[in-house]
């Protein structure tokens, strides 16, 4: 970690202070610094403000504790949660996508939500390949209320969810997932029926989908 984490923001950690606390991180980032140099990123930004040669930017909500995540590229959403590890927050790698959240429970609510067959159905009826954060523009997503019976619900589901996955309890997670997308009705004021149609059309779009990746 090159960055520390102040109430103004992340800051480039000097190479003094590197020396002094993370002489190993130093001594190893020293090995590519011809190559880190050469970064597009460090010539236009950080070599005109003085700033040490592994000096990067983070993305927005890189170092909040609680996150919600998905892959960059993928066919479907699956997103999950990250938090702290070894009380450090966890930072993504590049190829997935972030949501930072205020609390735990926010990111399962959140998580819940864009894991529900409502939403991963509006994300496939537009999306192929790539499910970016724009989705958050096509998907109405309510701030997250504690106080609100249905956005407990949900966070309480995402949680459950995670610790099925955690033991492969496969049978457990598909309960839960029947559970998430009946709250997630509630969520978006849904009927049953309409509920049984969007599993429905989702089942037909990923059987489609999964024809055309034998074909390729």
């Amino acid at each position: 970690m090159t960055y520390l984490e102040t109430r103004s923001g992340p800051r480039v950690i000097e190479p003094s202070e590197m020396e002094r606390r993370y002489p190993n991180t130093l001594r190893y980032l020293r090995r590519f610094e011809s190559v880190l140099k050469r970064r597009a990123d460090y010539r236009h930004y950080f070599e005109p403000s003085g700033k040490p040669f592994y000096a990067m930017m983070p993305r927005p909500g890189s170092f909040a504790p609680w996150k919600v995540v998905w892959r960059e590229v993928s066919y479907t959403l699956d997103a999950a949660v990250a938090g702290p590890f070894d009380g450090k927050p966890t930072v993504p790698d590049h190829t997935l996508i972030l949501i930072d959240c205020a609390s735990k429970d926010e990111a399962h609510y959140i998580c819940a939500a864009l894991n529900s067959a409502p939403a991963r159905l509006g994300v496939q009826a537009y999306i192929v390949l790539h499910p970016d954060p724009h989705i958050l523009e096509h998907i109405r997503i309510p701030r997250f209320n504690p106080k609100d019976p249905v956005h407990r619900r949900l966070a309480e589901l995402s949680e459950r969810a995670h610790e099925a996955a955690k033991r492969e309890d496969v049978r457990r997670l598909r309960q839960i997932e029947e559970a998430v997308d009946e709250a997630a009705a509630r969520l978006w004021g849904l009927t049953d029926a309409e509920l049984r149609e969007i599993r429905r059309s989702l089942v037909e779009l990923q059987g489609a989908e999964e024809i055309e990746e034998e074909e390729e």
